[in-house]
């Protein structure tokens, strides 16, 4: 026995009227190892016919391999089968040999095919085929191939999402990823809390500006109002200042018109004057009494502004009182 080919040439199909034979073979029952060495003895495989009575045929052995994706391994010699009707179970004898290819790893063994090939011509006998029949046959291999590879591809599909969801559904209950996740909630609990202070102390020197600023508004308005008030007090003290200088400049103009009315009256000069003369002579004789020096007379000159005494070698001790200068 030797490996043979796969595909549509593989699945040798019989004509209308010689049937299939098809069993369902465990690994108790018949296992080929995969590179299984040539066996030299004959495998009996006990198979039950499906449909029509079997004279003359030749079995093939065909193993289905899901992961190839079609035949893997046939039996090219021929072993005749007994005669049997349907429903009846027929031992055939088939020596395997060869290396059994195998697909992933992991993954059992199949359907065992068994199919009879054409049977021997006998002379005189016509062969019919049925063209149409053959490539429906086909067909609908074709159909369960690839129902099969969609079958094979959604459990492979499913094998590796489950094998995801396990190795997730492992790594999050573990203890590693427990203290992952608390560190992580930690984290953003410390940074929700660190946002909260935060955002307390914005509310806070909000407050505060607020207040501040009310009490710099309230402030500026007493500014305002004690600027207004000392304004007006910086006009009245003006003012009053002004008017007090105008009362001194007012006094100081009156006396000075007075001294100068003083100075410039002639009545009030003769009348000085005579005042002047008549001391004079009443302080005489007391002079004269004392045997002092009598003192000279003197001589009046009255000139348009001033007058001027002189009491001759006396000029020292002159007293010179309200314009009146004295001479020698």
């Amino acid at each position: 026995m030797s490996l043979g080919r796969t595909g549509p040439q593989a699945h040798r199909q019989p004509s209308q009227g010689h049937g299939s034979i098809i069993a369902d073979l465990d690994k108790s029952g018949f296992t080929p190892e995969p590179h299984a060495e040539r066996s030299r003895h004959p495998t009996p495989i006990s198979v039950q016919l499906k449909q029509g009575n079997w004279e003359n045929g030749y079995v093939f052995i065909n193993w289905c391999n899901r992961a190839a994706g079609g035949l893997a391994l046939a039996a090219p010699r021929r072993r005749p089968v007994a005669p049997a009707t349907s429903g009846e179970t027929a031992s055939v004898g088939v020596a395997l040999s060869g290396r059994v290819a195998v697909g992933r790893a992991g993954l059992g063994w199949g359907m065992l095919q068994l199919g009879l090939g054409q049977p021997s011509k006998i002379p005189g006998r016509r062969e019919t085929r049925r063209l149409p029949d053959q490539q429906a046959a086909r067909q609908r291999r074709r159909e369960q191939e690839a129902q099969l590879r969609q079958q094979w591809d959604q459990n492979s599909r499913y094998f590796k999402v489950s094998d995801v969801c396990s190795s997730k559904q492992a790594e999050w209950s573990s203890k590693a990823s427990y203290q992952r996740s608390m560190h992580a909630y930690q984290r953003e609990k410390m940074k929700e809390e660190g946002r909260k202070r935060l955002e307390a102390r914005r509310q806070r020197l909000r407050q505060l500006l607020a207040e501040e600023q009310d009490l710099l508004a309230r402030e500026l308005e007493e500014l305002r109002l004690s600027m207004n008030s000392r304004e007006r007090r910086i006009r009245e003290q003006h003012g009053n200042l002004k008017s007090a200088r105008e009362e001194q400049r007012k006094l100081i103009a009156e006396q000075l018109l007075y001294e100068h009315w003083k100075k410039n009256n002639p009545k009030l000069r003769e009348v000085k004057t005579k005042e002047i003369l008549l001391h004079c002579a009443e302080s005489l004789p007391s002079f004269v009494s004392e045997g002092s020096t009598p003192p000279m007379v003197p001589t009046v000159r009255i000139e348009p502004r001033k007058m001027h005494l002189c009491l001759g070698h006396t000029a020292d001790k002159c007293v010179a009182s309200s314009g009146i200068d004295v001479l020698e």
